[in-house]
């Protein structure tokens, strides 16, 4: 078959379309064969895409026309050659006020739909969608945002069906609050490089027992579904500070070590 570049042109049935190349930057750090980064050089440099050839016809086609727009979360990753080929436009990630009425729009209608409960099942307010936004995501879109949004939404799909399993459904309350969300998600995320803060007058046994927790966590977090990737690291650019109350009272012992893993390691 005929590459994608001449499958589109026929496609569209024009000489003068717009492609849109989406991210990019994965796309040239893909692990298929071939080098997808240096067939695109050709079809990107107007020195070149006049007489674009298609490997499986063996025409030249001219691309002079067309409008290729590419984006990308991260220029790093993109070959110099062919970032030298484009022009670069930096776009502002959403400001909060725009992430809260694309939640209320869009992403919490989405989530109650596809979690099967009904509108009035649910309601976030306005400082509660900030609080997600702010407190537990940082991005410039919006994917964390849903996914922090699809895990209030299975909480209260849980709590929905034991109320209806034990016959007590009519005392569900489908207001989250922000306490709500730091019961269902856990303790805020706190940007840093990776570190353990231990506060409360811990002992060294408790202290080696948190350490041993969060390495713990650390080397089995793909495993326990913490990381999408084997490679990625934990917490890499996150701080984790664990203070257990009453500081002025010494604390020590090996007990805690599963309720110090079990708290670090929430999504």
């Amino acid at each position: 078959m005929p590459g994608l570049i001449v499958q589109g042109l026929r496609k569209c049935k024009v000489k003068n379309p717009l492609f849109l190349f989406d991210e990019i930057d994965k796309l040239v750090n893909s692990k298929y064969s071939g080098d997808p980064a240096a067939a695109l050089l050709e079809v990107l440099d107007p020195e070149q895409n006049n007489a674009f050839s298609d490997h499986y016809l063996n025409i030249p086609f001219d691309l002079s026309n067309v409008l290729f727009i590419a984006t990308a979360n991260s220029l790093d990753t993109i070959p110099g050659p062919l970032l030298d080929r484009m022009e670069v436009i930096e776009i502002q990630g959403y400001t909060f006020e725009e992430k809260l009425y694309i939640a209320k729009k869009y992403l919490i209608p989405k989530q109650v739909l596809a979690h099967g409960l009904e509108r009035h099942h649910i309601h976030l307010s306005d400082d509660t969608i900030l609080h997600l936004a702010e407190g537990y995501t940082r991005e410039s879109g919006v994917r964390n945002l849903e996914r922090t949004i699809a895990s209030v939404v299975r909480a209260k799909c849980v709590q929905l069906a034991e109320l209806k399993e034990s016959e007590q459904e009519a005392s569900y309350d489908g207001q989250v609050s922000v306490k709500d969300v730091q019961q269902i998600l856990g303790a805020m995320r706190m940007p840093g490089y990776g570190k353990l803060y231990l506060t409360g007058s811990l002992g060294n046994v408790l202290q080696e027992s948190a350490q041993i927790a969060f390495t713990w966590l650390k080397a089995n977090a793909f495993v326990l579904g913490l990381t999408k990737d084997p490679k990625e690291k934990l917490a890499e650019e996150d701080d984790i500070h664990i203070h257990i109350p009453h500081g002025s009272v010494p604390k020590d012992g090996p007990s805690a070590g599963k309720d110090e893993h079990l708290h670090t390691g929430q999504k």
